[in-house]
């Protein structure tokens, strides 16, 4: 498998080992990122490639409650660049799986964010070189056809980091995705635009296991495949693909 800059994401001053059991808490109260996704959609036909790097900021606000041995997460995203507010519920088990939205079964909720939190063990210490491996994934259809997402990862823990005063574990995974997605070229004359696309994954994770808190994760993509543009009566394919670098990072915490 290619890694991608791994090092480079994994930088750190090392310090001691995480002993704390537990996975996510609700003990943090709520909790502001701001996620900046740098990305590069793009289609390619013959020697013409449609798209342009962007750069998108988003504020993503969590506030955690105990539902017995569930967490539930009502989730506000906010964008700052391009306006718009989503909110929803996302029921978790302690170690990140996505359970249900609004609500909603996820095996049966259409493309649930299954990757919401970076997954990690509920149970026992998250240790230098604890490792473990994980699959998400998720669908559903559109106009344009269907949609999914799958990840697997291998993910290991290669050390600890100080963040603002906390002591982080410090976890790195690898593996590969593979997304269909689309969206209105022009909604008016039916014209959408889609991709199936595939390739690897490099995930960065900054958890705070005292207080059972993502910190920061940086997350890594760049995949090929086809897409194209269609009406539903007439399709064009192409060479397609989306590189990505998606960077959430803690602003304030109620605790």
């Amino acid at each position: 498998m290619k890694s991608f800059g791994v090092a480079v994401l994994i930088s750190a001053t090392w310090i001691a080992v995480s002993t704390r059991d537990g996975g996510y808490s609700a003990a943090v109260g709520e909790v502001e990122f701001i996620s900046q996704n740098d990305y590069m959609l793009w289609f390619l036909q013959g020697e013409d490639t449609a798209g342009q790097p962007v750069s998108t900021h988003v504020k993503e606000t969590h506030s955690y409650s105990d539902v017995g041995d569930l967490l539930e997460v009502s989730v506000r995203l906010e964008g700052i660049d391009m306006p718009f507010e989503k909110s929803e519920t996302i029921t978790i088990r302690r170690s990140g799986q996505v359970v249900a939205v609004d609500g909603v079964a996820v095996g049966d909720a259409e493309d649930a964010r299954v990757d919401f939190l970076p997954r990690i063990p509920d149970s026992g210490p998250l240790s230098i070189g604890t490792s473990w491996i994980d699959t998400v994934s998720s669908g559903g259809s559109k106009p344009y056809g269907p949609t999914s997402y799958r990840a697997e990862r291998h993910y290991e823990v290669v050390g600890t980091e100080e963040i603002d005063g906390s002591t982080t574990v410090l976890i790195v995974g690898e593996g590969t995705l593979a997304l269909r997605q689309g969206g209105w070229q022009n909604e008016d004359q039916g014209v959408f635009w889609w991709q199936d696309v595939a390739g690897p994954v490099v995930d960065s994770v900054w958890f705070a296991t005292e207080r059972g808190q993502l910190v920061r994760d940086i997350t890594f993509m760049d995949l090929v495949g086809t897409g194209g543009f269609g009406n539903g009566a007439q399709e064009v394919r192409m060479d397609s693909g989306l590189r990505s670098r998606v960077d959430r990072r803690v602003q304030s915490s109620a605790k």
